[in-house]
């Protein structure tokens, strides 16, 4: 039996690949006749370029000094074939990088996402691929645009200081763009699945900014800052664009990368199939597995499981579906996914849940084998 095990990350416990390969330890010990392929999946979130490199050996690292969301100096890490690079924001500025306890949303930059997007730049790239997903920051973008060479002036002509963050928007009068941005013959592709426009209660600020740690005051800040930075955005292109899906996508930088450099928008999950040649891979099996931390109705917008399990079912090939839990209206997710299995074994507490994961994984690994086994003997 050839069995494709195309996972997502488990955010706070596995990345993608760890949780492959604890499953691949699971399957092997109910069976020696299982013939198993990885592809660690990334729907252009956390995980994404280890996701490419994974899957096709072309793929170089480069690396670059910057700083993270906080301001603290990180290796940046992105990948290049040719004319062709591919960066991706959770590795300067992600979530998964910021305990909990330390996330204040309102002191967080994207500058550090800058230096690293110039120096890609600055290679001589055709194309860019830019996975948004996973980010710590809501400053609509205006870090990455200082480490651009975009300045802002407040209303008295003071230029904002760089490395400026979500709690600066609110003093924007005036911009001006450098000639970096006019001049780039550079195809830009963001790939992201968020379909949130800028503003309101469906945006950036009002739908992500708590889990990034803004308290009730921080998202009437950040919003108020967030309409100011579009509106004098707007004003300088002669063009409304806060209102396009995907505008609020990893805390305003769709709408960045959108105003400034022009980025086509792009489906994360489709966008990596595509790159990393899935759908060949896919012919050649016979059971695919696909997981993540949650699976719940909200994974059929965008999410890798159900992205692939939806290319699976073109080549009518059976999918198994792994979730650290199985949440609201996971059973939706049928007309994809033939059965479905969480990590919990027996009541336990969600740290103690993510602390051993990837033992669970082993054990559900195993279970699922020795079913999968009975129909080889």
């Amino acid at each position: 039996m050839k069995i494709l095990i195309a996972l997502d990350s488990f955010k706070g416990s596995m990345s993608a690949l760890q949780a492959s390969i604890a499953l691949q330890q699971g399957l092997e010990l109910a069976s020696t006749q299982f013939d198993i392929m990885i592809a660690p999946m990334s729907d252009g979130g956390e995980g994404l370029l280890d996701c490419m490199q994974n899957s096709q050996k072309m793929w170089k690292s480069g690396y670059v000094s910057v700083v993270d969301s906080y301001g603290h100096t990180i290796q940046g890490r992105y990948l290049y074939h040719h004319k062709t690079a591919i960066i991706e924001m959770a590795q300067v500025c992600g979530l998964a990088l910021i305990p909990e306890e330390k996330r204040k949303v309102l002191y967080a930059s994207t500058f550090g996402f800058g230096e690293l997007f110039k120096e890609v730049l600055q290679r001589g790239m055709d194309t860019i691929y830019i996975g948004i997903g996973g980010s710590a920051t809501n400053d609509g973008g205006i870090g990455f645009l200082q480490a651009l060479g975009v300045r802002f002036f407040d209303a008295k002509g003071a230029l904002i200081p760089a490395q400026a963050s979500g709690v600066h928007l609110r003093e924007i009068a005036s911009l001006e763009t450098h000639s970096m941005l006019k001049t780039h013959n550079c195809n830009i592709i963001t790939l992201c699945d968020v379909k949130n426009p800028l503003l309101g209660k469906n945006g950036a600020t009002f739908v992500y900014g708590k889990q990034k740690g803004a308290d009730t005051n921080d998202l009437e800040i950040l919003e108020k800052g967030m309409q100011n930075f579009s509106s004098h955005t707007e004003k300088h292109f002669g063009k409304k664009m806060a209102h396009l899906e995907g505008m609020g996508a990893a805390g305003g930088m769709g709408f960045a990368l959108h105003a400034f450099l022009q980025a086509q928008i792009h489906s994360g999950i489709s966008s990596v199939i595509h790159l990393i040649r899935l759908e060949e891979v896919i012919q050649k099996v016979d059971l695919v597995i696909v997981g993540e931390g949650m699976l719940d109705y909200q994974s059929s917008f965008g999410k890798a499981p159900v992205g692939v399990a939806t290319l699976a079912g073109t080549f009518n090939k059976p999918v198994i579906g792994i979730a650290g839990s199985l949440g609201e209206g996971y059973e939706k997710l049928h007309t994809h996914i033939q059965a479905m299995f969480s990590l919990i074994p027996a009541p336990m507490n969600v740290e103690e849940a993510m602390k051993n994961a990837q033992q669970l994984m082993i054990h559900l690994g195993r279970e699922i084998g020795g079913l999968l086994a009975l129909k080889i003997q």
